[in-house]
């Protein structure tokens, strides 16, 4: 058993639960700590997209479901949606990084990324209703957008809740807001 320099005992984490997990930071050629290995590494990567995910879904079953078809889609697809800037790391991790968690989680990008949840459920429901695959009742859009919204609103409110935080009014005002509960 290892000791530490007080003499209790150095209890390692499971490395099975993956909010226990830590994975040592990798260093470059002179021994420089990684910004881009540090933030791959957090576990919160793996948990946050079913976390939107689950919430958008959660949503969708308390009963919005029940006001018009394809609900449960444009909620679960809207809650994943302001993540879409982790695109921008094809473009190499510093400008992954200066842009994540930017306009895409802002209020003012709310009904933008309201709209392409929407334009991605529109595309899939068009495919199956060309392969005479349609819903029971015809979809509200209107009302689709405004859920759209709310799955949009309810990404950043628990990006809200962690430590890295959001500026839900970018542009006009930057400065970062955190709750730091998670």
């Amino acid at each position: 058993e290892n000791r530490g320099g007080e003499g209790k005992p150095n209890r390692r984490r499971s490395a099975c639960h993956p909010c226990w997990r830590r994975d040592p930071p990798r260093r470059d050629a002179a021994g420089n700590v990684s910004a881009v290995t540090i933030i791959a590494g957090e576990p919160r990567l793996v948990l946050e997209p079913l976390t939107h995910l689950l919430t958008g879904a959660c949503m969708s079953r308390a009963g919005l479901n029940r006001a018009t078809s394809l609900a449960t889609a444009v909620l679960v697809v809207s809650a994943e949606i302001p993540d879409v800037d982790f695109l921008l790391n094809l473009g190499g991790p510093v400008l992954g990084f200066a842009h994540h968690r930017g306009f895409t989680h802002t209020l003012l990008g709310a009904p933008f990324n309201a709209a392409l949840a929407l334009a991605l459920v529109y595309g899939a429901y068009r495919l199956l209703a060309a392969a005479g695959r349609v819903p029971r009742t015809p979809p509200r859009w209107k009302l689709l957008f405004v859920y759209g919204m709310l799955g949009s609103l309810s990404h950043t409110l628990l990006d809200f809740t962690n430590s890295y935080g959001v500026r839900p009014f970018a542009p006009f005002h930057n400065r970062w807001y955190s709750w730091d509960i998670v």
